[in-house]
């Protein structure tokens, strides 16, 4: 089964070599084919037999009336599944855009391309708001504590933080994974102490999160704005005291961008 879409990899490749590409599939892919394609094979052929059985118990103009209804009840039927189906119980129906019939993309080929679309939006938007701390070995206690106070206040924002003691495992690379967490983050926090002011990794990582526009918040520890490194004197800095303030701004950061 493929990770991505939960499709046998033999059946997403055939699909993908038929239309050109391969179609991401959504859970609710089976309903929506009911109510779009399913409707419309069963259109093609219901005239004639729909025809022929109503002339024969309704004879006259009469018969085209039960016709009519005949046919109308399947596009009902299509549309009064969806809140009973297994894949669509309980879950919010595609909207338009999301996998909903619209211009270039019709039946369920249209419609499973624009469910894929539609949930690598939800996915993203979904994905956790990271936050690295920087911070000499030295203040590994008091960066523990902010970390800690981070993800117990942003849970329901879903806000992780990255420390390189708890996050970089055995065996790993330790310039690799900070420069690809740098990278990743939404935000960088920096505890600025006797202790990290002069610390070239400190400065280093703080430099790569300048280079890259990350936001940068500086939390400083008895130190005053003259000592602090160069890089950090145009941000907005607040003192480790006041580290309650930052985490709620960072909270409100997190929910925005869930």
């Amino acid at each position: 089964m493929s990770a991505s879409t939960g499709v046998p990899p033999r059946l997403e490749t055939i699909t993908g070599l038929v239309f050109g590409r391969k179609i991401g599939f959504h859970r609710r892919s089976p309903c929506a084919s009911f109510c779009y394609d399913v409707g419309r094979i069963v259109a093609a052929v219901e005239p004639q037999y729909f025809g022929l059985l109503t002339d024969a118990i309704f004879h006259g103009p009469v018969a085209m009336r039960y016709f009519a209804v005949a046919i109308c009840s399947v596009s009902l039927s299509g549309l009064c599944a969806p809140p009973f189906a297994a894949e669509t119980k309980g879950q919010p129906l595609p909207e338009y855009g999301e996998g909903a019939m619209s211009a270039g993309g019709y039946g369920i080929i249209g419609l499973a391309d624009r469910h894929a679309r539609g949930s690598v939006r939800r996915t993203r938007s979904h994905r956790p708001y990271l936050v690295f701390i920087s911070h000499s070995s030295k203040d590994q206690w008091i960066a523990r504590q902010m970390s800690n106070l981070i993800e117990q206040r942003g849970k329901a924002n879903h806000i992780v933080t990255f420390l390189d003691e708890k996050d970089i495992h055995s065996g790993e690379s330790i310039p690799e994974s900070i420069r690809a967490k740098i990278r990743e983050c939404d935000e960088f926090v920096v505890l600025l102490s006797r202790y990290s002011i002069d610390r070239q990794w400190v400065l280093v990582e703080v430099g790569a999160a300048w280079g890259l526009d990350k936001h940068i918040v500086a939390i400083t520890d008895k130190i005053t704005p003259e000592e602090m490194p160069e890089i950090t004197r145009s941000h907005k800095a607040l003192d480790l005291n006041e580290f309650d303030r930052y985490v709620e701004e960072v909270v409100a950061r997190g929910r925005k961008g869930s």
